[in-house]
């Protein structure tokens, strides 16, 4: 039996007054859904035989979203009454859906260790993943979630989270990772909200910047600056750290934390609003909220560009930056490209700078310093006959340097100078 004692001692006193239970029967299917008063409000609480669906309210936007949590039965009729007791969950409105638990059920042959599989409810599940517009979180470190705890054991993925894309929309950067599991044959699955972003203070080039006032002016001194080096990658070099460098400051100053104004923006505009509800807004608080509004379209488009450029969606048009497919697939590029955690004789690392320390240690050690082969191969003796290499070290001709410069990726009038530039640069002013 669960009640307020248990959800205090086990969960703290923040939860007590949010929770929801369904009864085990017996030793089996228990569920308790629980969130945190202070973050978090559960309302239209509708229990089935294996499932409990809520309404979470989050308190500090007033955003809703629907949230399922599943336990599936054993026998093979009672998983199909219970895949078909998923269809029968209303969708919400806002389409925005979580359905997580123990499935009891897997619908691919690689979520088993073994091919001991039910093709038929396989393709039963599938098909309700299907029917309900559902995608799987991907889970990261580990395969399975589930153990018989023998010798020889089996191993299955029967516990996972799915979604709609409405919901992935309102967390982009979520990520799903296991933790270890102590007393259960389960392994419990974490699931975060953001993910832990360590800032490069090195220089990246945007697109948008190229949009902005007195860029190209900017671009144009430094790199028209004199250069005592003649030879031409080093001129090279010297020029586009120049411009790196003076780009640095000039995007701090003209642009700023785009992210940190658009959810200002974002503040003050709610409290405009909020406060038109009560009494007229004066003239000045009009005109701010217009000049509010003009800010958040120029901010939204430099956050478009960013990411479009980060996630090398190259395929995608700015002016289609604002689709679903677009944030998808970003923020699903975001969690399968995050390393969580490297391990090594030491141990195992989960700040930055113990993966960074990791990852150096590996290529060192791979990347050493060349030793004397004590025996090698008598190529004359296995009829093999030396390939003339030499036109590999011949200098780059005119046309192949134009040829790799001309096929750089790049937007726009920009794209097109800077290459300009690099090909006088680097042919003496010759002409293009």
């Amino acid at each position: 039996m669960i009640d307020d004692s248990v959800v205090r001692r086990t969960l703290g006193q923040q939860f007590v007054s949010n929770y929801v239970v369904l009864l085990a029967a017996q030793t089996r299917g228990g569920i308790l859904l629980a969130v945190a008063e202070n973050y978090f409000a559960l309302s239209d609480v509708h229990l089935t035989t294996s499932a409990i669906t809520a309404t979470v309210s989050m308190r500090a936007d007033d955003i809703k979203w629907q949230i399922t949590v599943v336990y599936g039965p054993q026998g093979d009729d009672a998983k199909l009454q219970f895949l078909q007791e998923l269809k029968n969950i209303p969708r919400p409105d806002h389409g925005r859906w979580l359905i997580l638990g123990d499935f009891n059920i897997i619908y691919q042959a690689e979520d088993n260790n073994n091919t001991n599989l039910n093709r038929r409810l396989m393709g039963s599940f599938k098909a309700t993943i299907d029917s309900l517009l559902l995608k799987e979180i991907r889970l990261n470190g580990r395969r399975f979630t589930w153990s018989n705890e023998q010798d020889a054991p089996t191993l299955t993925r029967i516990d996972r989270l799915l979604c709609t894309a409405e919901w992935e929309l309102l967390f982009p950067a979520c990520f799903q990772h296991s933790l270890p599991s102590l007393m259960s044959d389960h392994t419990p699955l974490l699931l975060q909200g953001e993910l832990q972003h360590f800032h490069n203070p090195s220089f990246r080039f945007e697109n948008f910047c190229t949009k902005m006032d007195g860029f190209q002016e900017l671009v144009q001194d430094s790199w028209s600056k004199p250069v005592a080096s003649t030879q031409p990658l080093k001129r090279l070099h010297i020029k586009l750290s120049r411009v790196a460098k003076a780009i640095k400051p000039w995007r701090r100053e003209k642009i700023g934390d785009t992210r940190l104004q658009l959810a200002l923006v974002k503040e003050i505009l709610l409290q405009l609003e909020a406060a038109q509800v009560h009494r007229a807004l004066t003239h000045e608080e009009l005109e701010l909220r217009h000049r509010l509004k003009i800010r958040s379209v120029g901010l939204a488009v430099i956050e478009k560009s960013r990411i479009r450029q980060k996630y090398r969606l190259t395929n995608i048009r700015c002016g289609d930056a604002n689709t679903k497919l677009f944030h998808i697939r970003a923020s699903s590029r975001a969690r399968k490209n995050y390393i969580q955690c490297l391990q090594d004789d030491n141990g195992i690392a989960v700040m930055h700078e113990g993966k960074e320390k990791i990852i150096g240690n590996y290529f060192q050690d791979h990347l050493g310093s060349m030793v004397q082969r004590p025996v090698t191969f008598l190529w004359s003796a296995l009829g093999y006959n030396p390939r003339d290499l030499s036109e590999l070290e011949a200098p780059f001709t005119l046309e192949e340097i134009k040829e790799t410069i001309h096929s750089m990726p790049g937007e726009g009038t920009w794209s097109r100078w800077i290459h300009r530039c690099l090909l006088q640069d680097m042919l003496g002013n010759h002409p293009i």
